[in-house]
Parts: structure tokens; sequence; C-alpha cells
């Protein structure tokens, strides 16, 4: 696995040669910012160390990251509230979110 340094630089190499690329957390984020509120509860599963949800502490009511690998992180978390969980084992009963 690619330390987060090594995945920016990676994507900026992509960046350059890809005009008008966007990674995906940005795409995210951009969803997220108009779905997020202070009562979002906000449960991001797989969520390396919590790049994706750290702008939301303090935004919504609950920010929670789990992920298999949290003792194996090069790079220390980015969130309060991160779990290490096998997500595989974790299923919902029903759709978290509907459109």
């Amino acid at each position: 696995m690619l330390n987060l340094s090594r995945q920016e630089a990676m994507r900026d190499r992509y960046r350059r040669m890809k005009p008008g690329y966007r990674p995906a957390l940005d795409v995210y984020r951009e969803i997220m910012d108009q779905l997020v509120t202070d009562t979002t509860r906000l449960l991001d599963a797989g969520c390396g160390p919590g790049g994706l949800v750290r702008p939301y502490e303090g935004r919504a009511r609950l920010v929670v990251g789990t992920d298999r690998y949290v003792t194996q992180f090069e790079e220390p978390a980015e969130i309060g509230n991160l779990v290490e969980a096998d997500n595989a084992e974790r299923r919902c009963p029903r759709p978290l979110y509907t459109t």
C-alpha cells in the first residue's frame, strides 16, 4: 500500500499529464459538502487515515472511520474517531442512504 505522501505525488503527476483530471476525493467532497449537516452521522468504512471525512469533524454530528489496518498506517490518523475493524464482517440490514 502506498503511503499518503506517495499517493499525492502520483495524483499530482497524473494531473499534469491529464488536464481536467479530478481525483475521486475531490468529487466525493463536492457531493458530501451538499449533504452533510449538523445532524449528519457520518461513517467512513475502509477510511484509511480518514482524509475524506476529516473536513466534516465539527460540522457533522458524528464522524467515525473504520479500517482493517489502523495499526499498520505509516502516517498518523487524520480523524479523532478511528476504529480498527474488518468491514467485511459488518452487514447493513438496509440501505443507509437513498436519493
